[in-house]
């Protein structure tokens, strides 16, 4: 390969490494996710530790970009012929999934906020007006945490019940 380009009145030089001659540990202290990628086709004299680390450093990942993250190395293993070593590795790999992020979580989380939203007003409306029909709890358990907000606000300064839930 060239050190330079040089056409018309354009010159650049630079310096070609060869991946065979530069550390892994090169990447692998690197602060990039994608950088550290580059340490398989690295000097090692482990590459399966080298691969642990790099798949190691992905753990914080979400599990979609770890597993493309994982399918990039495999592929990119390939030019040194360490693709089996990511298999094997990349499979025995225990992967955290913090569920936290996903939708069921999140739309579990908000039905129990209003569950909790809901009974707070129940118990608050009991108070103030007495024994609240089947039908009014009712609607209290099947609204959104808007609508419950909405109600709780109109509560406080509410004559009657049909002030609360007036449109």
């Amino acid at each position: 390969m060239l050190p330079e380009i040089k056409r018309d009145r354009l010159s650049f030089e630079y310096d070609v490494l060869c991946m065979h001659e530069v550390q892994a540990r090169e990447f692998l202290g690197s602060e990039s996710d994608d950088e550290r990628i580059l340490a398989v086709l690295c000097a090692s004299d482990d590459p399966r530790a080298t691969i642990r680390a790099i798949l190691g450093s992905w753990r914080h990942l979400p599990a979609k970009e770890l597993s493309e993250k994982i399918q990039d190395l495999q592929v990119l293993s390939q030019l040194r012929n360490r693709d089996t070593m990511v298999i094997e590795e990349s499979s025995a790999m225990p992967i955290e999934i913090d569920i936290t992020h996903t939708a069921m979580f999140k739309w579990g989380e908000e039905k129990g906020v209003a569950q909790g939203e809901g009974k707070q007003l129940i118990k608050f409306l009991e108070n103030k007006f007495g024994p609240l029909s089947e039908a009014v709890r009712g609607r209290i358990a099947a609204a959104d945490i808007a609508r419950l907000d909405l109600w709780t606000d109109r509560s406080f300064r509410a004559a009657t019940l049909d002030d609360v839930f007036a449109s």
